[in-house]
């Protein structure tokens, strides 16, 4: 949530958002049941019986990603703050037995919660043997700055979700102890030293690596001739 507020500052007036949280790592029981409520809950909170996902090549990775829709109350928030036009929010997973699983769900999901959480967490293990884990974020903004139009896309990748995650705590506690921070939820990604934060967090090592690129996500992708 703090991401594309962080972007946002970038621009006089943000019109539209892509965000994806793209990944290749195995899910703790914590995490995957609450991917799963934004992935799987819509926002009249009914469950699909099934949802089949499509696939794209984002910058993190030179594999194809399978993109999951994902919304949750951050999201809106986030979506308000912004006064978005337009927002998109994606779980952008790799590997064939997520994917086998994630399109099984709607027979699974009469289940046993437990049970389904546990399959999500050993599809997320095998998908990551023999294989780096990372973790991060790809947002681009379309928005006005000094009266024209401009996009921008952040991108954030850390080298695991756990170092990702850990170093996340560690700057919101670092950021509690140098000033006073104010939050309207009460959830770090309402706080309101967002640039104070991204200080912080850039800071805290080679682990995570942050960058703000003047291209869309398909100009990123591009790749140049003679280059290897």
């Amino acid at each position: 949530g703090l991401l594309p507020r962080y972007l946002a500052m970038k621009f006089d007036k943000v019109f539209s958002m892509e965000f994806y949280y793209q990944a290749l790592g195995r899910f703790t029981k914590t995490a995957a049941e609450d991917y799963l409520k934004g992935i799987f809950i819509n926002t009249k909170g009914e469950m699909p019986r099934k949802r089949e996902c499509e696939t794209r090549l984002l910058p993190l990775s030179s594999t194809a990603v399978n993109l999951y829709p994902y919304y949750d109350g951050e999201s809106d928030y986030v979506r308000r703050k912004l006064s978005l036009d337009t927002g998109h929010w994606f779980m952008a997973l790799e590997g064939e037995c997520t994917k086998n699983f994630m399109n099984r769900m709607g027979a699974l999901l009469t289940g046993n919660k437990g049970k389904i959480i546990e399959e999500l967490c050993n599809a997320t293990y095998i998908d990551t043997l023999g294989r780096k884990d990372y973790a991060g974020f790809v947002i681009q903004m379309k928005g006005e700055k000094d009266g024209k139009q401009k996009v921008k896309t952040l991108l954030l990748k850390g080298d695991s979700p756990e170092y990702l995650t850990g170093a996340v705590a560690a700057s919101a506690v670092i950021a509690m102890e140098k000033m006073t921070i104010n939050t309207e939820t009460g959830e770090l990604y309402s706080m309101d030293k967002v640039q104070e934060f991204m200080q912080i967090l850039e800071k805290m090592g080679q682990g995570i690596q942050i960058h703000i690129e003047n291209k869309s996500i398909e100009e990123l992708l591009v790749t140049e001739e003679g280059e290897i």
